[in-house]
């Protein structure tokens, strides 16, 4: 892996652990969409994709987050919801640091 890439990749690692315990499960497909585009964004990094398709896809979640904020479902409360996007926002900005960019 590449070295620039393994910080972020640990990050990424546990902001996907960290979605699965905030996401409830029994809500089916928006869940699952949710936990597995924190994987695919992981994904992503550990195979030291471009930074900016690795962006693409986390402006993607934290597009889906907003739509949890905005609302209450059993999906994510928006208190966790805001967190999440917060957290996957700093990643974000990690990303666009690196000299590849």
């Amino acid at each position: 892996m590449d070295p620039r890439y393994k910080l972020l990749q640990l990050q990424a690692d546990r902001l996907r652990y960290r979605m699965q315990d905030v996401v409830n499960r029994r809500a089916q497909q928006p869940a699952s969409q949710l936990v597995q585009t924190a994987r695919d964004i992981m994904e992503d990094i550990e195979r030291s994709r471009a930074p900016r398709a690795v962006e693409s896809r986390i402006e993607r979640l934290k597009h889906l987050l907003d739509v949890f904020k905005a609302t209450s479902t059993n999906v994510i409360s928006p208190q966790a919801a805001g967190d999440m996007w917060n957290l996957y926002e700093d990643l974000r900005r990690r990303l666009r640091a690196l000299p590849n960019y």
